[in-house]
């Protein structure tokens, strides 16, 4: 049972899976890669000569020592494939007995239905997403009405996004900062020849400092 809802525009209504055509490129790209997952064991020793060529003349890669190790996990992935294949042609026989019939959303006897008064996946999941609000990320931007307000008369609006805490500690915020430092520099990139040379004279004493300090 898949519950649609009320469409929230009428811009949807034509939209429809684009030919085949233009998802064909998409699909000449998918078989390399899927390949290369797959039997990347088998393209170790095609790419050897081509390493060597960019290394020095006495190095040597151990393609022995590298294929017994991505032999196993070229099965595995393939055999995930597989399972997966034969859990979607099952599913496809299955369905194909099932006549799909399509009808209006229960809306708890409300005559009046709108989008703005039909549930959401978030709003299912509004309760994990209290227990877990820092893991989750959910952001909510919604005045609650009081016991107080019998017939509330402000107009309200309830919105939610979703921020990755994760990729905002790690690497939002430290771009962000190493952004604003660079930013201070922008001064030199005046056009000017003396701010040039100031450019490069500084370049030349921090690399002076980090030698003297064997850092480099």
């Amino acid at each position: 049972v898949v519950f649609l809802g009320a469409a929230r525009t009428s811009k949807t209504q034509h939209a429809k899976e684009v030919p085949f055509n233009m998802l064909l490129p998409q699909l000449l790209i998918a078989l390399p890669i899927i390949f290369i997952g797959i039997g990347s064991f088998l393209l170790m020793p095609a790419l050897q000569p081509i390493a060597e060529m960019y290394l020095p003349s006495d190095s040597h890669i151990p393609t022995d020592l590298l294929g017994p190790v991505l032999q196993p996990l070229s099965i595995a992935l393939g055999g995930f494939v597989l399972l997966v294949l034969l859990v979607w042609f099952i599913r496809r026989t299955q369905q194909q007995k099932n006549i799909i019939a399509r009808g209006p959303t229960w809306g708890c006897g409300y005559g009046v239905l709108t989008p703005a008064h039909q549930y959401t996946s978030t709003t299912f999941a509004d309760n994990l997403n209290r227990m877990a609000g820092f893991f989750s990320g959910v952001k909510t931007h919604y005045h609650p009405i009081k016991k107080e307000d019998v017939f509330p008369v402000e107009q309200r609006k309830y919105e939610t996004h979703q921020e990755d805490e994760l990729e905002k500690f790690l690497i939002l915020n430290p771009s962000h900062y190493f952004l604003e430092i660079m930013l201070k520099f922008t001064v030199l990139r005046s056009g000017k020849i003396q701010h040039y040379i100031l450019y490069g004279l500084g370049f030349i004493l921090i690399m002076a400092l980090l030698t003297v300090t064997n850092v480099i």
